[in-house]
């Protein structure tokens, strides 16, 4: 491979996806990638990578190709290892580093690549949600926010570095914090998942705002209307996502009630940040839902603050409609290090 060319890893709690990316003029597109279970993963190792480049012709073993591994979790101090929040896959790349096959190697955090993959995407991967100055798009100089809700919630904040003339991601752990409730139904919730849970650590907003967040709300609605029925029991996320768009009554209140935490979680985050650039929704189950975050619903819930509506109306919402995007933010940030 000539230096144009980056590999990019991507580990989720879920789905695991590789790429190679290559730089076309200023844009950093995927022209080769796999995807597979992480479950189904036993390490991660140069044998590993050297297995899933097979395929790429423009591939050579014999040259050192810049690489980043983007990771759902939480990184080390020294940025060298991590390991899944939602699954016991573990990474160590000073393994790497001893070996030269993909040199120098970058580790991140999955939702840092996301910010980093936005400014390569296409027109039509960003659908929006609210843009208050319509077909303007947002100061590309202004604080840009990333949230997406998939195995389980990440956040990162983009701060735009005048003399290097580039954002910048800042990683989080915001989506642990404490998952907030205005009513009594939402109350019974909380007291619901801690029952379900086990333990007395609040109820965090992942609880809630992930796959198994969906069907934790379905389970708690369906025993409040017809307590435990062997009907209702274990439907997956998927399902309940299939059947919500039947206008199935239990499915659509659970996604009604899935929406609002989420843009109360859009809300909160806008107003800790002021993101006047963008806060953009990431991950799976935005992507395939798109049309709950589009709903009235939704946007009601996120300028519903007593003090600060105005300032909320200033922030534009996207929506990343590619799955893709951790991706090609890992490509472009193994290219940094070239």
């Amino acid at each position: 491979m000539d230096n144009k060319h980056f590999i990019a890893l991507d580990i989720s709690g879920t789905n695991t996806s590789f790429g190679i990316i290559k730089k076309i003029y200023e844009r950093f597109e995927l022209v080769y990638h796999k995807t597979m279970k992480t479950k189904d993963i036993e390490s991660v190792t140069i044998e590993f990578l050297n297995n899933l480049v097979k395929g790429y012709n423009d591939f050579n073993t014999h040259t050192s190709v810049p690489c980043c591994i983007s990771i759902a979790g939480i990184l080390n101090k020294e940025k060298t290892t991590c390991e899944l929040t939602n699954c016991k896959l573990a990474i160590d790349i000073k393994s790497f580093i001893k070996k030269k096959n993909y040199y120098p190697v970058k580790l991140i955090n999955d939702f840092e690549a996301i910010g980093y993959g936005i400014d390569h995407l296409q027109k039509e991967d960003i659908i929006t949600i609210y843009n208050p100055v319509e077909k303007i798009k947002p100061n590309n100089k202004e604080v840009r926010a990333v949230i997406g809700a998939g195995t389980g919630l990440g956040k990162t904040i983009m701060i735009y570095d005048k003399r290097a003339k580039s954002y910048f991601s800042i990683s989080s752990a915001g989506g642990h914090s404490d998952l907030p409730a205005i009513n009594k139904n939402e109350l019974e919730l909380i007291d619901w998942i801690k029952r379900l849970r086990g333990g007395d650590s609040p109820v965090e907003y992942e609880d809630v705002l992930s796959g198994r967040g969906i069907e934790r709300i379905y389970q708690f609605l369906n025993e409040s209307k017809n307590g435990k029925t062997k009907e209702h029991e274990n439907k997956n996320a998927e399902w309940i996502s299939k059947h919500a768009k039947k206008n199935d009554y239990l499915c659509s209140k659970t996604f009604e009630l899935f929406t609002t935490f989420y843009s109360r979680a859009l809300r909160n985050f806008a107003l800790e940040v002021m993101p006047r650039g963008g806060l953009y929704i990431a991950g799976g189950i935005a992507m395939k839902n798109h049309i709950y975050f589009e709903d009235e619903i939704f946007k009601n819930e996120f300028f519903n603050n007593h003090s600060q509506e105005q300032l909320l109306k200033e922030i534009p919402i996207f929506l990343i409609n590619n799955y893709k995007v951790s991706l090609i933010g890992a490509g472009a940030v193994a290219s940094l290090h070239i």
